[in-house]
């Protein structure tokens, strides 16, 4: 017993000494120990907990604490309470906390962090509150910027009054001043959720230079490290800046943060989810990409329902612009039933229905929901009242507009009322509109600014539209609260009288005077004004020479000489007008169209017909085509080479691996975005072209097959009829073949048959060049990049077969047998190893090889031999063509000017031809040039050559090569 209490105390000095440098893997092999000798021991087994929260296995914790629950009884409560939270079980880690006897200060700062998780604000408010102002340690920093992200909280998710947010964070005894980046950080959130953009703003950059200035001063901190601390800040100054407007330098900054790549999966989360928000309907490729982001496991349990909740909806939205009608109603179905009175889903199901067409299935389901929400049926009455608006039902949506009570006497839908009912010529009702808005202001807000403007443009509709009686009651009351109103006074007059003359002179003694209206008014300015119908002319001043002429003469107007027409230049006074010579060309009889005739413009290169018009257009529009396929040839070839790679790790060429990876990548929605039909099958062709580069050498066989199932799937989920077909050319058919072949011999049915499937169908289109080919099209052709990790390696053999790996196998295997016979028992018995495994290998690899080097050899030669026939019917060909040549230009000859109308004389034999232009040839020839003139003076002398000069005219000797080649004169240098 001694030696047993002298072990366990010295493995209680192992657990200290170990704790204290933080090796909890070494204190909780000791406490295992400990704890064979003692099961019950209580101190042990709450170590050995401790140890294992330290090193992350609170799973494992857990199972110790309920396993020992009645030996431990309440010592680990915080302990359960923490893996429970660690673990995300929320809700039970809330009943630990509250189930406890003692609320020690750890239990109050979990139940700050459990409540804060569970978004209940005012609570976790109150618990960190208490913590600040009853304890005093080195943690009452962290306090306060909990407590402030609190605050940042309820000012961003609940509706707390402004005031209060400020209250909160000036508190004196709470002490949160802006010292640290972390505080100034959330104040800057608490003032985004009041809408106070600008401010918000400028505590972000005040706590991005706090930052910078605390982690420079460690020296450990690289800019990387300071970079990835800044995201955070980055990214909610990209988001203030979407909410001002301004989207391209939101854009920047969301795009460097993600190019950080920051382990908080949150971040990503929701900086990916405000990319798609900024790109709308725009660019959804990019979209797509960027909504993997915000699957990542666990963004649950790191941001707030309604940020999950903006980012299922963003989900669907996409779903819908992406034309994915399916997944839209999943995804929308999927958040109504999370949020039965929240009106979004409804809307989403709704707008998809309308891209469908389907606008009364889309009403009767806003009915139904406004039926149902009462509370929440605004919004959806007034999208209600805009279908009825795009059906053209104008009297439907003025009821659906008249049932708002929230909006009904807003000036805005009083507006839009009385517009739709006069659109109708429905001026009752537009007069009924008025009365009741009338008579809620009149009992609500009498006297009003709102109430009399309301109260003048019913009398102004009234009187527009002949209801001059109807409209003396609110003239009367807009002149009783304005009798200086004259403009008022007037109506009023207006409409008495055609009702009562007498009320109407009545009225009149309250005008005033002509000579009062008209005081202050400047005749002059006002004729000269904008818009002036009628101007006075002033008189012209009389002198002396302009004196008035007798009575007489003054009343005769002098009349206006006509100017005489101007005739044309070839009028001909004899001649008949063309009585059609007022009507266009193309409109009188006698037009009997252009003579058609070529222009000099249109000849030139092209097709026939081919017009300089056309050839432009058809210019633009290959340029257009090509861009397309270069914006969509990069990211799907990287989608189609992760797709490779992963196919390759599974080291296996079935076909039903293959299709695991495919589902799980949705390599089946690469053709969903593309509205156009012509930009589709463009798509769809890009994407089998770019499927069979895998298919083809010199790629390894698993990529072989990896392209060969990559082309199965995309046309059978090409979203074209009919279905556009793989090109095969017919340079690619042996290597194909080949392919079939081994596939065949070494027992891989699966390729083979998806083959015969796609062959079978007639996918496949068998083909002279792998591309199509336009008339003089010149393109030089693009060099495709070959993806060096999955080629093959032919060489792996001879790099294993080398003397250092020889030697030490043998090494490997002499220590082997030296072990073996040292133990006597298994020497005999067991033999694990072939004998001279060594040599044996050696002597395959040398096989192999061997048969390697003889199989592509021959295959080599036997490729050379067939290009020999070819190349010599080339020389045959060749030859052929000359001696036509020689018989075509021996035959011509050249007659003077004054014989060339007589017939030429046709040459006898085609041999005095050769020679005559051999020696036409000869006579030609230049003189020496001043080099070889030099070189023949210093006695330099230059190689002859035997090649003879290129001679179109001349046939081939005995002496000449086959292939006629330039001469070229080589001299030494």
């Amino acid at each position: 017993m001694a030696s047993g209490g002298g072990s366990v105390a010295s493995l209680w000095t192992e657990v200290n000494r170990c704790g204290q440098n933080g090796d909890f893997t070494r204190a909780l092999k000791a406490l295992t120990k400990i704890l064979h000798e003692n099961r019950d021991d209580v101190t042990a087994l709450h170590c050995k907990i401790v140890c294992l929260i330290q090193n992350g296995s609170f799973k494992e914790a857990l199972n110790v604490m309920n396993t020992h629950s009645k030996l431990l009884h309440g010592e680990v409560v915080f302990e359960k309470a923490y893996c429970e939270y660690r673990l995300n079980r929320v809700e039970s880690a809330l009943k630990t906390i509250e189930g406890a006897a003692e609320q020690t200060d750890k239990l109050k700062e979990l139940y700050g962090q459990v409540l804060y998780r569970l978004e209940r604000y005012n609570e976790c408010k109150s618990v960190y509150t208490d913590l600040i102002r009853n304890s005093q340690d080195e943690y009452e920093e962290e306090r306060k910027t909990n407590l402030a992200a609190v605050v940042a909280s309820m000012s961003q998710w609940e509706d707390t009054p402004p005031d209060e947010v400020l209250y909160l964070l000036l508190q004196e005894d709470l002490g949160l001043p802006e010292s640290t980046y972390e505080l100034c950080y959330n104040a800057a959130c608490a003032l985004i959720g009041q809408g106070q953009l600008t401010e918000a703003l400028n505590k972000l950059r005040q706590a991005e230079e706090l930052c910078r200035v605390s982690l420079a001063e460690d020296s450990d901190v690289t800019e990387e490290d300071i970079e990835s601390e800044l995201a955070v800040i980055h990214s909610q100054m990209a988001y203030v800046m979407q909410l001002q407007g301004r989207t391209d330098e939101a854009l920047q900054l969301y795009n460097q943060v993600i190019k950080l790549k920051p382990s908080d999966v949150g971040l990503l989360a929701v900086t990916a989810n405000n990319i798609i928000t900024i790109n709308k309907d725009q660019n959804v490729f990019d979209s797509k990409k960027k909504v993997k982001l915000t699957n990542a496991e666990g963004v649950e349990y790191k941001l707030a329902k309604k940020q999950l909740q903006a980012i299922d909806l963003n989900k669907a939205l996409l779903a819908m612009y992406t034309n994915q009608a399916d997944q839209c109603r999943k995804l929308s179905s999927s958040l109504q039933s999370q949020n039965p009175g929240h009106p979004r889903p409804v809307l989403i199901k709704v707008a998809q229905l309308c891209r469908e067409k389907q606008h009364g299935r889309a009403i009767e389901l806003l009915q139904q929901f406004s039926d149902q929400h009462p509370e929440s049926a605004s919004g959806i009455k007034l999208t209600m009242a805009q279908l009825y608006l795009v059906q053209g039902h104008v009297t439907k949506a003025c009821d659906v507009l008249g049932s708002i009570e929230e909006f009904k006497h807003k000036p805005g839908m009083i507006s839009a009322l009385v517009t739709m009912y006069s659109h109708e010529e429905d001026i009752d009702s537009a007069i009924d509109v008025f009365k009741q808005a009338i008579e809620h202001y009149q009992s609500e807000q009498p006297g009003s600014a709102a109430h009399l403007a309301l109260v003048r443009e019913a009398a102004n509709f009234k009187l527009k539209y002949g209801r001059k009686k109807e409209a003396i009651s609110d003239l009367e009351q807009l002149w009783k609260q304005n009798t200086n109103d004259i403009h008022t006074l007037a109506q009023l007059i207006s409409a008495y009288s055609l009702v009562d003359t007498d009320k109407a002179k009545s009225l009149s003694k309250h005008l005033p005077s002509p000579d009062t209206m008209a005081f202050n008014v400047d005749v002059d300015e006002l004729e000269n004004s904008h818009g002036a119908t009628y101007v006075r002319k002033k008189a012209a001043k009389v002198t002396g020479e302009n004196l008035p002429k007798e009575q007489g003469q003054g009343d005769l107007k002098k009349k206006k000489k006509k100017k005489k027409g101007k005739l044309p230049k070839n009028y001909d006074p004899k001649a008949t007008p063309d009585p059609e010579r007022w009507l266009p060309m193309r409109e009188r009889s006698y037009y009997r169209g252009k003579k058609k005739g070529k222009k000099k413009e249109q000849i030139g290169k092209g097709t026939q017909g081919a017009t300089a018009g056309g050839s432009y257009s058809r210019a633009k529009t290959r340029k257009k085509k090509k861009d397309q396929t270069d914006f969509f040839d990069g990211p799907l070839t990287e989608d189609v080479e992760e797709m490779l790679a992963r196919f390759q790790q599974t080291d296996s060429v079935r076909f039903e691996h293959f299709a695991a990876i495919w589902r799980e990548m949705g390599l089946s929605g690469v053709f969903e975005g593309i509205p156009s039909i012509g930009e589709r099958k463009r798509f769809c062709r890009i994407t089998l072209a770019t499927a069979m580069k895998y298919f083809l050498p010199p790629y390894s066989y698993q990529i072989r097959v990896g392209g060969l199932y990559l082309m199965f799937g995309f046309y059978h989920t090409q979203p074209v009829d009919p279905p556009v077909q793989i090109r095969l050319a017919l340079k690619d058919w042996a290597p194909v073949q080949k392919f079939l072949k081994n596939s065949a011999d070494s027992g891989h049915h699966d390729v083979v048959y998806i083959y015969q499937k796609l062959d079978a169908i007639r996918a496949i289109h068998y083909t002279a060049m792998p591309h199509l080919l336009t008339f003089q099209k010149q393109r030089k052709q693009k060099k495709e990049p070959v993806c060096a990790k999955f080629l093959g390696r032919t060489t792996a053999v001879q790099e294993l077969m080398s003397a250092d790996v020889l030697e030490e196998l043998s090494n490997i295997e002499s220590q082997y047998d030296n072990l073996k016979e040292a133990a006597v028992e298994v020497s005999t018995q067991v033999t694990v190893a072939h004998l001279d495994f060594t040599a044996r290998l050696k002597d395959a690899m040398s096989e192999f090889l061997t048969w390697q080097q003889s199989t592509f050899s021959g295959e080599s030669k036997k490729d050379k031999d067939q290009e020999k026939p070819e190349q010599a019917e080339s020389s045959s060909r060749a030859k052929l063509l000359s001696s036509i040549k020689q018989k075509s230009y021996s035959s011509y000859q050249k007659a003077p000017k004054s014989r060339r109308h007589r017939q030429a004389e046709t040459a006898e034999s085609s041999g005095s031809g050769a020679e005559q232009v051999q020696e036409a040839t000869m006579q030609r020839r230049r003189p020496p040039s001043l080099r070889a003139r030099t070189w023949r003076s210093l006695g330099v002398t230059q190689e002859e050559s035997n090649l003879q000069r290129w001679l179109l005219s001349a046939p081939p000797t005995e002496q000449q090569e086959s292939v006629m080649v330039k001469r070229t004169n080589q001299k030494p240098r």
